[in-house]
């Protein structure tokens, strides 16, 4: 996934990835 992919995504797409990331990071997971 490209980065420049991240705007053609709306902010509630965005958030929800951000979110998800968090939640996977404080699970313990590697953020990569």
């Amino acid at each position: 996934m490209r980065h420049d992919d991240g705007r053609k995504l709306d902010h509630k797409t965005l958030e929800a990835i951000r979110v998800r990331a968090v939640q996977r990071v404080m699970d313990g997971e590697s953020p990569e």
